[in-house]
């Protein structure tokens, strides 16, 4: 499985991955903190 996440604050994306991966721990998690590197990652996927 494959997550983005995609939020301007890095707390918030840090406490997220943490709790997804708790749940799903295979899971491949990436992070960006902006839409140019949402985009970017997204069409790259």
């Amino acid at each position: 499985m494959k997550i983005l996440i995609a939020d301007d604050h890095a707390i918030l994306r840090k406490g997220l991955k943490e709790i997804l991966l708790e749940e799903y721990p295979s899971a491949l998690i990436e992070e960006v903190a902006d839409s140019d590197s949402l985009f970017k990652k997204a069409i790259s996927a």
